[in-house]
């Protein structure tokens, strides 16, 4: 009998490179164009004050599984990954705690900005210093490495130690600004990666050509982005049309009627971003994307464990 693969976030920061996530979530992406991807809205169950959220998926012949995570406001934030074997039936692999996810969604943002940057970013601007910021500079520096960084948070400490960090962990020429006016004026890219449910960016600061991603809330009454940014847009695309339009309330897209690409179509070219205007990522979390990096990186491990 086959045991299965049980991985924490050590062991998932030690294998998942960006270059894998990126690789292989492009692989789901292709596998969605194709229709052998499954990826279905995410579901709630109540329980007490508190949420358990459910994200199933399958990804073709190989795997299926879920992930689940709480939204209670507790010390810890771990999350569940599981990932079936669909020939034997047999789970693959668990992966425990809250990096597998972060990356998955950092490998998907930057698989977003590759495209939509063609391939290219001079200025790179993120506004946030948490995970979903660094996961979002991680998977960039291994397919689109921007030539600098500029980060602003509001605690200056942070964002000072998340420059210095991206520097030495990542190579990059990343420095902390003293605004987001400062950080985004006449950026290529900008990365939004807070939770703020009120704009952290004024759209009038930004370049006439620029790709943006937005990470935080998006629903009407509470996005960390102004209608206009998605209003004014020359393109939009997410990696989930079925859960941006699952959002309640409404996301700001889907209330403005904006038309918004799939960026499985994206990857497969079957539909192609402009080089100008402004082209902005609505970044919502594709469902069986995290049960096929699991998948994946259990198959990998198998092989070579090293």
């Amino acid at each position: 009998m086959t045991i299965p693969l049980v991985l924490d976030d050590e062991l998932v920061r030690e294998h998942l490179t960006s270059a894998r996530a990126v690789t292989w979530t492009k692989e789901a992406l292709l596998a969605r164009a194709a229709g052998l991807l499954v990826s279905p809205p995410r579901a709630r169950s109540q329980v007490e004050d508190a949420s358990i959220v459910f994200t199933v998926g399958a990804s073709g012949p190989d795997w299926w599984g879920f992930r689940a995570y709480t939204t209670a406001d507790t010390q810890h934030d771990e999350g569940i990954v599981t990932a079936w074997d669909r020939r034997s039936g047999r789970v693959a692999a668990v992966a425990i705690g809250t990096e597998l996810g972060a990356r998955r969604t950092g490998a998907l943002g930057g698989v977003a900005l590759q495209h939509l940057c063609h391939g290219q970013i001079d200025t790179l601007a993120v506004v946030g210093s948490g995970r979903q910021a660094w996961t979002q500079l991680w998977a960039l520096s291994g397919t689109c490495p921007p030539n600098r960084v500029r980060i602003f948070s509001r605690d200056a400490s942070r964002r000072a130690a998340f420059a210095a960090r991206a520097s030495a962990e990542l190579g990059l020429d990343a420095r902390a600004v003293e605004s987001a006016q400062q950080a985004v004026t006449d950026a290529d890219a900008v990365v939004l990666a807070t939770s703020s449910s009120q704009p952290v960016v004024d759209t009038a600061w930004l370049a006439d050509d620029v790709a943006v991603t937005t990470l935080g809330p998006k629903r009407v009454g509470g996005a960390e982005f102004a209608p206009d940014l998605v209003s004014g847009a020359t393109f939009v695309v997410t990696d989930s049309q079925d859960q941006l339009a699952a959002y309640d309330p409404p996301a700001v897209a889907a209330e403005l009627a904006v038309d918004v690409a799939d960026l499985a179509d994206v990857v497969t070219r079957a539909v192609v971003p402009p080089r100008e205007g402004r082209r902005v990522y609505l970044s919502v979390g594709l469902s069986g994307t995290e049960v096929h990096l699991l998948g994946r990186l259990a198959q990998t491990l198998r092989q070579d464990p090293t």
